[in-house]
């Protein structure tokens, strides 16, 4: 019997969804490369990266890889999380929160994205975990295996200095600096006691914008 946990199936639907995920993950990868010799360049995995190895993987693998993007988490505190864990912020906050247990033995809220909560609530109900069971009861070194195995399915090279699980957590803080710019949020959502390292996220954002910015410049020479 096929194993129905994987999205990528023998059909034309899923084989264009691949071959959009990796023209998309090579142009992402092309800015990696000449960003590679900056110091305070952060090396990180894109989104269609992450989708395109997500799509190898079996269903409860493939929410772990989201959950690390998505929450910004270490590795050990996404595979500790519970159902009992996952909530909505109180009022007058929206959205959906996710308690988790971080550095330095202290809890902490961190926002994920309510497209995420659909299908994780989706997988808790249809696997039957009860409340204070673990999600993801697997250790850190089958998180590494996880996505060595899909990494290499899907033809995704780790990134430079840094390690591949870890490289998750770069990707969320950067997705959600980009797109709020508000440095102090990003700061308590990676659990960071002082924003020196955050600032990082920050030049690492620059830095893609402006190869992008300059690329763009031909003096057409002939």
């Amino acid at each position: 019997m096929p194993n129905t946990d994987l999205i990528v199936a023998n059909t034309p639907k899923s084989n264009n969804i691949q071959k959009v995920l990796h023209k998309t993950a090579s142009k992402e990868l092309a800015i990696r490369e000449k960003s590679g010799y900056n110091s305070d360049y952060i090396n990180h995995f894109t989104i269609a990266e992450t989708k395109l190895i997500g799509s190898y993987l079996k269903e409860r693998d493939r929410l772990l890889i989201y959950l690390l993007v998505d929450g910004c988490l270490r590795v050990s505190e996404a595979i500790k999380v519970k159902p009992c864990d996952i909530k909505r912020a109180d009022p007058p906050f929206t959205g959906w929160q996710v308690k988790v247990y971080g550095k330095g033995k202290k809890y902490r809220y961190v926002a994920v994205s309510a497209s995420l909560i659909t299908i994780l609530y989706a997988y808790i109900g249809k696997s039957q975990i009860k409340s204070e069971e673990l999600v993801f009861p697997i250790s850190r070194v089958q998180v590494w295996r996880i996505m060595k195995a899909g990494m290499d399915k899907a033809g995704i090279s780790k990134p430079p200095r840094v390690g591949r699980v870890h490289a998750l957590r770069h990707l969320g803080a950067i997705e959600k600096l980009e797109k709020t710019g508000n440095l102090g949020a990003v700061q308590r959502q990676l659990g960071h006691s002082t924003p020196t390292m955050t600032m990082h996220y920050a030049t690492t954002i620059q830095t893609k914008n402006d190869i992008e910015t300059l690329g763009k410049v031909d003096n057409q020479w002939e």
